[in-house]
């Protein structure tokens, strides 16, 4: 059975992670003292894998002869961390890890690029982080890696391609790895509507059949033309496929490669309407039902919500700042986390 622990890692300078699922762990222990400003950063990017008894953790570090993914095990039973293993290099501070395990156990780690090609490793054994495969590499002018691995423990991945040559076009594709093959490209999801600036910030996850996979997206475009300030857009797809085909939470089928105008859009906002929009990594329950993580500053007041589809179009949205203490539910607070349920099915 594959989990997440439960943990909080600061993002700049020395980097910890707190474990409460384990009398024999201390709740605080220093990774590592060379944390980049992004060291657990983009959290749609899996860096906590446990299986069994060990958890391995993945980040990115930042020194004086560059930025180094790297990741460390903890044993639960003994209470004990393991050596500190470096994957490979960042090119910079977006370069970090994304990384999953599959049903027999071996990790899978995609890091590197900034506009270029992805460098991916496996473990040489099961639930094991002392040995990798050499690194390869696949795609060309990517960034921002979001991995899923599939019932067949084929790899699916996501990532934002950006074309310079066609005055800054930005993609989102779609690549697979089949058990013991190759990167394979699947097609193109979304496009930007704008030649400029775009950051799609998907987060995927899987329904329990193992054949859905549900996409929250918070789509940041900026624009080219002098005088027009970026847009925000918080949205949803789903595929029943694998993949394949995309659609709204209704059914509505959508030509691909989607837009920002074509996805099933859950709010807007952007520098000229003085919303700012924040998105959490997406969490699905045992029966289906997506649970996305979303914030909203108007006026300088962050508020958090989590919303689920009703299956007509429209959405729940529960406010999550009434459960807060109360000298902190006025507060600034955005919620840019992620939300994970329990084998019991607790969120």
């Amino acid at each position: 059975m594959l989990q997440r622990a439960a943990l909080v890692a600061l993002l700049v300078g020395p980097l910890l992670l707190a474990a409460a699922d384990s009398p024999k762990v201390n709740q605080r222990f220093l990774l590592s003292q060379e944390g980049s400003g992004r060291a657990t950063g983009y959290v749609e990017f899996g860096k906590i894998v446990t299986i069994g008894d060990k958890t391995h953790v993945a980040w990115l570090d930042a020194t004086k002869d560059g930025f180094f993914v790297r990741a460390r095990t903890l044993d639960r039973t003994r209470g004990e961390w393991g050596p500190t293993v470096t994957l490979g290099k960042g090119q910079d501070n977006h370069g970090g890890p994304s990384m999953v395990a599959d049903s027999k156990g071996y990790l899978h780690v995609v890091y590197f690029p900034h506009h270029r090609p992805f460098r991916y490793r496996q473990s040489v054994r099961p639930n094991d982080i002392s040995e990798w495969t050499p690194e390869t590499e696949f795609a060309e002018s990517m960034s921002y890696p979001v991995l899923l691995c599939g019932p067949d423990d084929t790899i699916y991945l996501t990532g934002r391609r950006y074309y310079e040559a066609i005055d800054h076009l930005n993609e989102m594709e779609l690549w697979k790895k089949p058990a013991g093959g190759a990167w394979e490209k699947q097609g193109v999801i979304l496009r930007s509507r704008n030649l400029d600036y775009v950051h799609f910030q998907e987060s995927t996850a899987w329904s329990p059949d193992r054949k859905t996979i549900h996409m929250s997206l918070r789509i940041y475009e900026t624009n080219s033309v002098k005088g027009v300030k970026p847009i925000e857009t918080r949205g949803y797809l789903v595929s029943h496929d694998l993949g394949k085909s995309w659609e709204h939470s209704n059914g509505k089928k959508v030509t691909l490669p989607a837009t920002a105008e074509t996805i099933e859009v859950l709010d807007r906002g952007g520098e000229q309407t003085g919303r700012t929009l924040y998105a959490g990594a997406m969490a699905v329950s045992p029966q289906g039902v997506p649970y996305l993580l979303h914030s909203l500053r108007v006026d300088g007041i962050g508020r958090s919500y989590l919303m689920t589809p009703k299956g007509d179009g429209t959405w729940t949205k529960q406010d999550l700042h009434p459960f807060l203490p109360e000298a902190y539910r006025d507060w600034d607070l955005t919620m840019i986390g992620a939300a994970t349920f329990s084998d019991s099915g607790r969120l």
